[in-house]
């Protein structure tokens, strides 16, 4: 049994993955734990709201948390990440989103899908950075 404390509040999801451990919560962190239950990163950047949803490609070394302050982010781990890595703020220029972001989900290596919790569905390509409606 390993319990890891670092979260200020509820915890929502947590993700296992082959090397790391990934937490979200309320108190809008997402923290990155190995199974020694020490905290390797831990990420904030979401403003003074929940982290709702996460998604993980451990290969690639990305994960991507989904607030309840409207805001999606990419975050850098394991090997992946520098020193300056910050955040990566999706760029939502040109297109409305419906709602607040409720799951998010990596398809393939340069795709992204978030659904809102208003039901919508949208779609965001890694390589072209474009936003489409689905």
């Amino acid at each position: 049994l390993l319990m890891l404390y670092g979260h200020q509040s509820r915890v929502w999801s947590v993700k296992l993955l082959n090397d790391y451990i990934i937490s979200i919560g309320e108190d809008s962190a997402c923290i990155v734990w190995n199974y020694s239950g020490e905290i390797l990163h831990h990420f904030k950047g979401h403003v003074g709201r929940s982290i709702r949803a996460v998604a993980v490609n451990e290969d690639q070394g990305w994960v991507v948390t989904g607030g309840a302050d409207s805001g999606i982010r990419l975050w850098k781990i394991g090997k992946h990440i520098l020193e300056e890595d910050g955040p990566v703020c999706l760029n939502l220029c040109g297109v409305t989103i419906t709602g607040l972001p409720k799951a998010v989900t990596l398809v393939g290596q340069s795709q992204l899908l978030v659904m809102t919790d208003a039901g919508c569905v949208y779609s965001y390509c890694l390589i072209s950075k474009q936003w489409n409606f689905i």
